[in-house]
């Protein structure tokens, strides 16, 4: 059987004096140089480049554009609240590696401020992705007041309307595109909501429920453990890799960077 194949090849010329002068500007292996001048990043400006090869360690703790301005103030007010009464809060996560990470962060990150917190997934192959009405019902009985999802609920309306006919709020957490109309949820923290482009837009789910948690920390003054944040981060890397989140984007670069001296 002869296979018919269309692969083009495009071959990129590049001179090696200026490989060696981009490598000598840079302090990097020539092999290094090559390779970021054939895939353009930084559109050869020397600045961009040193970012993209260095990244700020600040950006792991940048929490701007998680969300709207008043999206972030409601969702930091209701888990202060819920501290505040010793409300029970739920976790629901999706169920994949992304979401799965994201519920881990969410969890032991609010765990460790004294919140009363569970956690709970859709079951895959018989209700898919989203916020569960099986799972509301759970928390219902449970008394659960706030419902917190992670890596999911952009487009759950249905299922946001019948938590709130429970006399549950939710709080939605998410990396997913939203559709035109949002689910009638206490906030939704999603950087797709802010207007102009941002670095946060490419962040895992598991990505903004950490800077959500970081966020939180903020809000209450609260200083975090260092082996509680390195915990976090390491498990923020995991669900950015395993989500196939975009390494070019140096906010996941460096949070894979640093996750991954963490979890070592």
């Amino acid at each position: 059987m002869q296979l018919e194949t269309r692969t083009r090849w495009v071959y990129s010329m590049i001179d090696d004096k200026s490989i060696d002068s981009f490598a000598r500007q840079l302090n990097i292996d020539p092999l290094l140089a090559k390779i970021l001048m054939i895939h353009n990043i930084g559109q050869g400006q020397v600045q961009k480049i040193q970012e993209f090869i260095s990244p700020s360690i600040d950006l792991i703790t940048d929490i701007h554009n998680l969300s709207t301005d008043e999206n972030m103030n409601n969702a930091l007010m209701r888990i202060q609240k819920a501290l505040a009464l010793n409300e029970k809060i739920l976790v629901q996560g999706d169920a994949d590696a992304d979401g799965i990470t994201a519920t881990t962060v969410m969890v032991a990150g609010l765990c460790a401020l004294g919140l009363d917190v569970s956690y709970d997934f859709p079951i895959r192959p018989k209700e898919g992705h989203g916020l569960q009405p099986r799972i509301i019902d759970k928390a219902k009985i449970n008394d659960i007041a706030v419902i917190i999802t992670t890596d999911c609920g952009s487009k759950d309306i249905v299922a946001t309307n019948y938590a709130n006919q429970q006399g549950i709020d939710v709080i939605i957490t998410d990396h997913h595109r939203a559709g035109n109309e949002l689910p009638p949820a206490i906030a939704i923290i999603n950087p797709f909501l802010v207007q102009e482009e941002t670095l946060a837009q490419g962040l895992a789910g598991a990505g903004v429920a950490f800077k959500l948690v970081l966020s939180i920390y903020e809000r209450l003054g609260e200083t975090m453990p260092q082996d509680l944040f390195d915990y976090l981060l390491a498990i923020t890397a995991l669900g950015t890799i395993s989500d196939r989140m975009s390494l070019l984007n140096v906010a996941n670069r460096v949070i894979v960077n640093k996750g991954i001296e963490a979890l070592n």
